[in-house]
């Protein structure tokens, strides 16, 4: 599975920066999850500020798996928390 959501890195032709690539879309996650991982932005990436959904490899997850957990958390109180989306 990783290697279907983790797609590795590359530069952006828009701002010349290095990116990180998730495959996150409807074919691969549930549609809700997919637009709040992606909570259109009109920018060329998003950061974790950017993002209502939290996102780890198990591996990392389960080495420190409060870090992940207390992020969830704190997400439903951030600003982007007003921008979700939920299936009625």
């Amino acid at each position: 599975m990783y290697d279907t959501i983790f797609k590795g890195s590359g530069n952006c032709d828009s701002c010349g920066k290095t990116h990180n690539y998730i495959n996150i879309n409807d074919s691969t996650t549930v549609k809700e999850f997919s637009y709040n991982f992606y909570i259109p932005n009109n920018n060329c990436a998003w950061s974790e500020d950017d993002r209502y959904c939290v996102l780890a490899k198990w591996e990392d997850f389960k080495n420190n798996p409060n870090n992940y957990i207390d992020k969830a958390f704190d997400k439903r109180t951030s600003d982007i928390s007003s921008k979700t989306k939920v299936k009625p």
